[in-house]
């Protein structure tokens, strides 16, 4: 007897993200690339994305289910780098059909809304206006409040030291 020939089905879906500013309108000049996480928890890049000036919307086909992290590489001008928004995608199928039951991206920084029909998975990735002010204090408090705290332990230990030598005093 001869053994039947496996059919494989392989479900890939694919992603599309809008470039919008805070008010919800087209922003374009922005690059950004996907990036898959692998078992071991590192990142491999997927595809990078360079939108031209009037591209707003872009989209990565045969993505799998798994972990993924769209980071942007370069930001409009007068606008704030986002931060990367880490994202799993998983999905269920009818095996007798052959068909795609459920599709879903789960996100804590985006919200991804599923389209059945096409396997397709949408989002909206907005950037606010405005300058990223810089992180202040730093070294500088972490040096105070070191020395801060030193001076506060050799205050307590002179105050004990000096109503010791005072108790002392007064028993002789």
């Amino acid at each position: 007897g001869k053994t039947p020939k496996d059919k494989v089905i392989v479900f890939t879906y694919q992603t599309i993200v809008n470039k919008v500013d805070q008010t919800n309108n087209a922003l374009a000049g922005a690059e950004f690339t996907l990036e898959k996480k692998q078992a071991d928890g590192t990142y491999v890049a997927v595809s990078p994305i360079t939108l031209t000036d009037e591209q707003t919307t872009f989209e990565f086909k045969g993505l799998d289910d798994g972990d993924y992290r769209l980071t942007e590489t370069k930001t409009p001008d007068g606008y704030n780098t986002i931060q990367p928004i880490e994202f799993t995608i998983s999905a269920t199928h009818d095996d007798a059909s052959l068909s795609l039951t459920e599709l879903s991206a789960t996100s804590t920084s985006a919200t991804f809304t599923a389209d059945l029909a096409n396997g397709s998975l949408t989002t909206d990735v907005v950037n606010k206006a405005g300058i990223t002010l810089p992180s202040t204090g730093g070294m500088g408090t972490t040096l105070l409040y070191t020395v801060g705290g030193a001076l506060f332990l050799v205050a307590i230990g002179y105050y004990l030291y000096d109503r010791k030598k005072t108790s002392d005093k007064k028993n002789k």
